[in-house]
């Protein structure tokens, strides 16, 4: 994230897009102990985000894209949620 963050021109952004899908033997512990709640997920993207250059993003926010059923606003569970992190230099 340090390296898309010095390319990234000043009000560039970075958008990562991901799902809960994973290999287990190749994702890391943290994500693995998440893997379940998609708002924590979103959350280790963030920390990694900002950890990597302190006060080096101007906003970083998260969006909720998995597919909701129609007859309620519940994420369905017939598709695979999606999530994505923005962040802005």
């Amino acid at each position: 994230f340090v390296e898309v963050h010095r390319v990234l021109r000043s009000g560039g952004c970075c958008v990562l897009a991901f799902s809960n899908r994973c290999f287990d033997d190749k994702a890391v512990a943290l994500w693995l102990r998440k893997i379940a709640d998609g708002a924590a997920l979103a959350e280790v993207v963030v920390n990694y985000l900002h950890f990597a250059v302190p006060s080096g993003w101007a906003h970083i926010s998260t969006v909720d894209l998995s597919p909701r059923s129609r007859a309620s606003d519940e994420v369905s569970r017939t598709c695979d949620p999606i999530y994505m992190v923005i962040a802005v230099k």
